[in-house]
């Protein structure tokens, strides 16, 4: 049997990453996977309080990680979700970039950080008239007390290629969770080991709607 490339026969998806950086650290191995699902990506804020100049920096080594990626189109929200209330946020992917997607991603309701729970939150309005599934991933501050229910095998050359890529996020190269041990450590265990799946991504389907 020919192996799927598309992720979870979906077409299309949005993936909201609460800062650039976070959907390419938390499941970008799964979008090299996929190549006949198209990912849109909603980078959410500046990347923290920053000047201007760390701003763009920051984007721009969002852009350089997708670099020949033709399933991915990346979308950066002209203001700081940060500061705006959901019903701002919603309002603007409503009616500037959410259209036909059948699954929107976010980070998850047990992550440590406060805006990534913010943008989680994002996701059941965004559901609420449309027939779209709703999956969270997993990111590195996330709890240890949420528990994965799907996984994505990340073969050898996919995990390089990945950890290739976020060699672009110079201005976070030397953040001790982009270190070799910590990258190794977030997509293993011993529970995946045991079965064979060296290297993984991980996800947590809350609604799913069956295309």
């Amino acid at each position: 049997m020919t192996p799927s490339t598309r992720f979870l026969n979906f077409t299309k998806v949005l993936g909201l990453s609460p800062h650039p950086d976070d959907i390419e650290y938390g499941m970008s191995g799964t979008i090299l996977k996929y190549p006949d699902t198209h990912f849109d990506l909603v980078c959410m804020t500046k990347g923290g309080h920053c000047d201007e100049t760390t701003s763009r920096n920051r984007h721009q080594e969002m852009i350089n990680f997708w670099e020949g990626v033709p399933n991915v189109t990346i979308h950066i929200i002209d203001f700081d979700a940060i500061d705006e209330g959901e019903d701002v946020i919603i309002n603007y992917l409503e009616k500037n970039i959410l259209t036909n997607h059948e699954l929107i991603l976010t980070p998850s309701n047990h992550d440590n950080h406060f805006f990534h729970k913010k943008i989680n939150n994002l996701g059941p309005a965004l559901c609420r008239i449309k027939p779209m599934s709703l999956m969270e991933y997993f990111t590195p501050s996330t709890s240890l007390d949420w528990v994965p229910n799907l996984v994505v095998n990340l073969e050898n050359e996919i995990y390089a290629s990945k950890k290739q890529r976020l060699q672009e996020f110079k201005s976070q190269i030397n953040k001790t969770y982009f270190s070799d041990f910590c990258l190794d450590s977030f997509h293993s265990s011993l529970e995946f080991t045991k079965k064979g799946l060296h290297w993984v991504e991980k996800f947590k389907s809350n609604a799913t709607i069956l295309f």
